[in-house]
């Protein structure tokens, strides 16, 4: 399970490239549509994983205080 090996950078940096790649796939589609919708979904989804990165770093951040790692194991302290 890749939860179990990774840590939270690595999870973040892999959602933010998926993220670029749909962006680029709906702007492609768009252009060769000429359609604007498409560039209009692209930067929604830009404004979103945007909000996700900061939300992840903000939990690195905290990881880091706590406990000294980034890792996924150490996030269940965070429950209470």
């Amino acid at each position: 399970m890749y939860s179990t090996k990774k840590n939270l950078l690595s999870f973040l940096i892999a959602a933010e490239i998926m993220f670029l790649g749909l962006d680029l796939g709906f702007i492609g589609v768009s252009l060769i549509n000429n359609h604007p919708l498409g560039i209009i979904y692209s930067l929604v989804i830009l404004v979103l994983a945007v909000g996700e990165s900061a939300v992840g770093l903000s939990l690195c951040v905290i990881g880091l205080k706590i406990d000294d790692s980034i890792s996924f194991s150490q996030f269940n302290k965070l429950k209470y």
